[in-house]
C-alpha cells in the first residue's frame, strides 16, 4: 500500500510539472510536502520537522517560525509550499539544466536557458528530496567551462558541509565534466554550487567568470555500472 501511494504521488507530480508557471512551482511543491508524508508514513514528529526546518534555511526563516516545539504541521505545509524555487525529486539520478538551474542562481540575471553565468562571487542553488532508505554514498557532477585565467573553483556544499571543490584548471575555454562524491542522508537538503574565486583586472583583460551547463546528482552504484 504504502509503495502504491508513493507510485501516485510521483505521477501526479508529473502532472503538476506539465502546468503552469508560479502556479507550477507551487503545486511541485505542495506534492512534495505529501510525497513526503506518504515516504514517512505520515509521521511528522517535532524532531524530524526541526531536522527538516534546519536543513530548509534560510527559507524557513521567512516564514518567522522560533520553535518547532509545538510546530503545526499546516504551517509546516504553508511556509514549504510558499518558496518559489522548486524541489527536485532524487531517485537513482537527475540531471539539471542550466534552464532549471539558474532560478537557484543568486544572479539569476545574469542567466540563460543554455548558461547560468555568475560574472562575480555567488552561487547556484538547488533544493532537493532524496528518495532512498538509508544514506548512500552520491555522485555530484558539474559541467562547466574552464575559463581564464585559470582556475575556476566551484565548491560544492550540502547545507552547511563542505563537500569538495571542483577545479576547472585548463583556462583554455572548453567544458568539462568534474565530479566528486559524498554521502548523503535521506530526506531534505539544499545543494549550492558557490564561485568565489572571481578575477578582473582591466589593464591587463583578464576576467575569469563561472560559466555553468548542467549539474547531475547520480548514486554511485547506479553510476558504477
Amino acid at each position: 500500500m504504502m509503495r502504491t501511494l508513493f507510485i501516485y504521488a510521483i505521477l501526479l507530480l508529473g502532472i503538476a510539472l506539465s502546468t503552469g508557471t508560479m502556479q507550477k512551482v507551487i503545486n511541485h511543491n505542495a506534492l512534495f510536502v505529501w510525497i513526503n508524508k506518504t515516504y514517512t508514513t505520515a509521521s511528522l514528529q517535532t524532531t524530524y520537522l526541526t531536522h527538516v526546518t534546519t536543513l530548509m534555511e534560510p527559507h524557513m526563516s521567512k516564514c518567522h517560525i522560533t520553535s518547532t516545539a509545538n510546530f503545526p504541521l499546516n504551517q509546516f505545509e504553508v511556509c514549504y509550499t510558499s518558496q518559489t524555487l522548486p524541489l527536485h525529486l532524487v531517485g537513482q539520478s537527475i540531471t539539471l539544466t542550466a534552464d532549471t538551474l539558474r532560478h537557484g542562481s543568486s544572479r539569476a540575471d545574469e542567466a540563460t536557458a543554455e548558461i547560468v553565468t555568475l560574472f562575480g562571487p555567488g552561487f547556484v542553488q538547488s533544493r532537493l528530496f532524496f528518495v532512498a532508505e538509508q544514506t548512500n554514498s552520491w555522485q555530484i557532477a558539474v559541467n562547466a567551462k574552464h575559463d581564464a585565467p585559470a582556475s575556476v573553483l566551484l565548491e560544492i556544499w550540502l547545507g552547511t558541509e563542505h563537500l569538495g571543490t571542483l577545479s576547472f584548471d585548463e583556462g583554455d575555454n572548453t567544458w568539462e565534466t568534474l565530479s566528486l562524491s559524498a554521502p548523503i542522508a535521506p530526506g531534505f537538503h539544499n545543494l549550492y554550487i558557490w564561485y568565489k574565486n572571481d578575477f578582473f583586472d582591466p589593464e591587463l583583460g583578464l576576467d575569469r567568470n563561472a560559466y555553468i551547463q548542467s549539474l547531475q546528482i547520480m548514486r554511485q552504484d547506479f553510476a558504477d555500472e
